[in-house]
């Protein structure tokens, strides 16, 4: 079965969006049976399953399917994530059977409790740091001699400068972000791009807004954009 999610068992019911290919279910450690909402049970895990779904081998066999089940699959996330704390899983996450699944969530049940509680009311917020390119003028066709090898070492010498201006807003960002507080992970950088993962609770998400203002105005050799709130992705 397709599993999306591990969660405290839920006190009300949730409101489960349709699957990939079926319907969802909440699947609970403690009594091991499937439903679609129960009362709270003190240290109880619950998994949001798709039991239909058993594997992906044919998904993946069409591209448009796959792409189709990759958004369906971050959008149940999302959709989970605004009624309740959630860890949520990668796409393509299977277990056999329901007792594979209640023995797993049995078995890492303090770490995941603690890992659940860690993250009660908080949100990831992406935050794009885009390169820019250095503003050099273009180069005068007409210039020839001394005066196209000194314009040319002009230009050199404007790129080198704002290269070594932009190093240093990035080191200072850098220690900006970190004075927050926030819980922060540093993704891979993508071209010219990086990408800074942050941690916040949701309640402070317009204190964000403010410091993302700040930190373009205090560092504008760069471009900076916030994503909206989303599920913990990359702190589970």
């Amino acid at each position: 079965m397709y599993i999306y999610a591990f969660l405290k068992t839920p006190a009300n019911s949730l409101q489960l969006p349709p699957g990939i290919e079926g319907d969802l279910q909440i699947i609970e450690t403690e009594l091991a049976t499937e439903n679609v909402g129960a009362m709270p049970r003190n240290g109880s895990l619950a998994g949001i399953a798709e039991p239909g779904l058993t594997s992906l081998a044919a998904i993946e066999k069409d591209e448009q399917r796959l792409m189709q089940a990759v958004v369906t699959h971050d959008r149940i996330l999302c959709e989970l994530f605004n009624q309740t704390t959630i860890l949520p899983l990668r796409f393509g996450t299977i277990f056999r059977s329901s007792a594979d699944l209640i023995a797993h969530l049995d078995r890492r049940q303090k770490e995941y409790l603690a890992k659940l509680n860690q993250l009660e009311g908080k949100a990831e917020y992406t935050l794009k740091v885009v390169h820019l390119d250095a503003p050099v003028t273009a180069a005068d066709p007409e210039a020839k001699g001394k005066a196209y090898l000194l314009a040319k070492k002009q230009r050199f010498s404007m790129v080198q400068e704002f290269q070594n201006q932009q190093n240093r807003e990035w080191a200072s960002l850098q220690q900006a972000i970190a004075e927050t507080r926030f819980l922060t992970v540093r993704g891979e950088p993508q071209g010219t791009t990086n990408r800074l993962y942050l941690l916040i609770p949701k309640n402070q998400e317009s204190q964000l807004l403010e410091y993302v203002q700040t930190w373009q105005k205090n560092h504008p050799t760069w471009q900076l954009f916030l994503s909206e709130s989303l599920p913990p992705y990359h702190f589970v």
